[in-house]
């Protein structure tokens, strides 16, 4: 086993992400870059990336604001906060539905169980829930309208 960080690989064939006897409460494993938010964000957040190469606030209701390429580690806004790219999260505040996928919501920065569904809403799967506090986090970067 070779191991760099938190990456463990096992005889080149693959990478192992620590789920549950590595990861705490409001942590996360997995692909993670550092970035600049703009809003004060939250654990979990979910967030686009602006023209100006600024994370902000992913919000279904407008294309503008879409896609959700991100999801926050580190709470607050400016420069050096890290970001989940792809992964694993835990919150114990969160109540999913183990297997159910998660979407980008229409409240901006959230995350949601139910894909919107109003007329001018953006739909993008982002992960699914593996516990009701674990997420896997591998947003599709294709999303469609509801029309």
């Amino acid at each position: 086993m070779v191991s760099a960080g938190s990456i463990f690989l096992y005889n080149g064939t693959g990478i192992n992400i620590p789920l549950s006897t590595n990861l705490a409460d409001t942590t996360a494993h997995g692909i993670e870059i550092e970035g600049t938010v703009g809003p004060a964000a939250t654990f979990g957040y979910a967030l686009y990336l602006d023209n100006a190469g600024t994370y902000q606030a992913c919000d279904a209701d407008a294309v503008a604001t879409m896609p959700c390429r991100a999801l926050a580690i580190d709470t607050g806004a400016g420069a050096n906060k890290l970001l989940l790219f792809q992964g694993v999260m835990r919150d114990d505040s969160w109540a999913w539905t183990p297997g159910g996928t998660l979407y980008a919501s229409t409240t901006a920065g959230g995350i949601t169980q139910t894909a919107p569904s109003g007329i001018g809403d953006y739909m993008q799967p982002i992960g699914f829930a593996i516990t009701s506090a674990i997420i896997y986090f591998n947003p599709n970067t294709l999303f469609i309208e509801i029309v």
